[in-house]
């Protein structure tokens, strides 16, 4: 797309409409997926199964189910778990539809399929990044609207329909930022009254929503295993409420991980292929800054009783060493 047509397109879209909540939460959701694509790094898969749509699929819908279609080749497939649970009350069968396949099947779990799993419950990410797109849509309609009225200076009232017209006029204009008039007439001193506005107390309040944004875009990250420290104190962390912080930030993607590693190995077992997964980007980097942050914390780990006796034996003194005490002594004595 050339530079004109691009500019074409985006001023065809016209500006955000912060009051379209439930578009802003798809957004943010797909958004958030986009970055998730890099959390994990999977080897070994056959040309048939994309790592793209394999955690696609585990991340949006909570599992995948890795089966052979009929032309014999390994997938990848979204599905409907159910049929008869098992002792643990977890499902048997998967049941999957893929049009351009041609296949309708019901798969038996664990004899002619695996299915790998995001967490415990199935439940993937999805309804975590709901409930931060949502509070976040509500914030940033409230940003939008406080940063708006920090154009306006006094609160109008009028008392006829008329005078009311010519202050909607007014209000259109400062929100499309132009310079506005009320026209003056011998009733306006009595239809029109205006009430001045705080405006410390606007500038506090949009204040205070930068804040909460920042809070509720630092949560969402922790939950997903990324540090984005964000202070509501606003004063600087110890190492202990830092330390805190860094301690949730992987249980979830400890269990992600641990999930998807159980499933390969399944695939393995019963299909005959090498495939393996681990942390990816800046997920892989936490973790290594947290297996060196107990490394750090524990320094006789790695020091085993052998090597401890070896540092503690006394060294030995060569025997031309022991050669100049001997003569030192018999000065001594001489003396």
């Amino acid at each position: 797309m050339t530079d004109k047509k691009f500019l074409e397109y985006i001023q065809s879209q016209g500006l955000y409409n912060f009051r379209d909540k439930q578009t802003y939460m798809y957004d943010h959701i797909q958004y958030m997926l986009i970055r998730m694509q890099s959390m994990f790094k999977w080897s070994g898969l056959p040309e048939t199964i994309p790592e793209k749509h394999l955690e696609e699929y585990i991340q949006m819908y909570g599992f995948a189910c890795i089966a052979k279609a009929k032309d014999g080749k390994l997938y990848a497939f979204r599905g409907d778990l159910g049929g008869a649970s098992d002792e643990y009350y977890d499902p048997t069968i998967c049941t999957v539809a893929n049009p351009y396949l041609k296949l309708s099947k019901t798969y038996k779990i664990d004899e002619d399929c695996i299915i790998i799993r995001n967490d415990l419950f199935y439940k993937g990410i999805i309804p975590l990044l709901q409930r931060y797109g949502s509070q976040l849509a509500e914030n940033d309609l409230s940003m939008w609207i406080a940063s708006v009225n920090t154009r306006v200076q006094t609160i109008l009232s009028a008392c006829d329909d008329d005078t009311r017209k010519a202050a909607e006029k007014y209000i259109d204009d400062v929100y499309e930022g132009k310079l506005s008039v009320i026209g003056k007439n011998p009733f306006l001193d009595d239809d029109l009254k205006a009430e001045s506005i705080n405006s410390s107390s606007k500038t506090s309040t949009l204040g205070d929503l930068i804040e909460y944004h920042q809070y509720l875009k630092a949560s969402e990250y922790n939950e997903l295993g990324l540090n984005a420290n964000y202070n509501m104190k606003r004063e600087a962390l110890n190492s202990a409420e830092s330390s805190i912080n860094d301690d949730i930030l992987f249980p979830l993607v400890d269990i992600m991980l641990k999930y998807r590693k159980e499933g390969a190995e399944a695939v393995n077992k019963m299909f005959g292929t090498d495939i393996s997964v681990e942390l990816n980007s800046s997920w892989k980097d936490n973790k290594r800054e947290e297996e060196a942050e107990i490394e750090a914390l524990n320094p006789e780990s790695d020091e085993t009783p052998e090597n401890k006796e070896e540092k503690e034996e006394p060294e030995e003194t060569s025997e031309e060493e022991q050669g100049k005490e001997k003569e030192g002594d018999k000065d001594d004595n001489v003396d």
